[in-house]
């Protein structure tokens, strides 16, 4: 009887150890899959990071071929200009096509009269910021100027888009100045 006893503690600790070492494995193997996964991701998010560099670097290039921010950005400088000396005659010649005919010149000159009647003479222009966008085929820059004036300073945003080969103002919006 006693072999027979030494031969089961013999299988139980043969077996246990066994068991041990499984577990030790199944550990290390949760631990590697574990730094595995997170290898993998922290590798993913630097392709996905240079992905959408990449894909914005593409963007620019596009843009920069068939449309010249520079010369959107001098009508838009023009048009606030414009509006600054009350030259609304000269302005009308910087629409688009479809802004200038959304309403009559007259129309148009006397709300910026009197948006500049309540918000004082122009002082100062300053450009704050400039986006792009494409629309369909053509693209449209979008520049925000702070209007410093006499009475209130408001913030005037200028869209520029490319029509028959030339650019021409396709929106004006002023609005009062947030947190005044």
């Amino acid at each position: 009887m006693s072999s027979q006893v030494d031969q089961h503690r013999h299988i139980a600790l043969v077996t246990g150890y066994r068991e041990e070492i499984k577990w030790n494995y199944f550990e290390i193997n949760i631990e590697q899959i574990i730094s595995f996964y997170k290898f993998t991701v922290n590798i993913q998010h630097k392709i996905m990071g240079k992905i959408v560099v990449a894909l914005i670097i593409c963007l620019l290039i596009g843009c920069a071929d068939n449309y010249d921010f520079k010369r959107a950005r001098e009508v838009s400088e023009k048009g606030v200009q414009l509006i600054k000396d009350g030259n609304y005659q000269e302005l009308t010649k910087l629409y688009s096509y479809d802004f200038s005919n959304s309403e009559t010149p007259e129309r148009r000159e006397e709300k910026l009269k009197k948006i500049i009647d309540a918000t004082g003479e122009i002082k100062e222009i300053k450009l704050i910021d400039t986006a792009g966008v494409k629309l369909n085929e053509n693209y449209e820059a979008m520049f925000r100027y702070k209007l410093f004036c006499t009475h209130v300073n408001v913030i005037g945003y200028f869209s520029v888009i490319k029509e028959k080969g030339d650019y021409y103002i396709s929106k004006i919006r002023i609005e009062q100045e947030l947190g005044e």
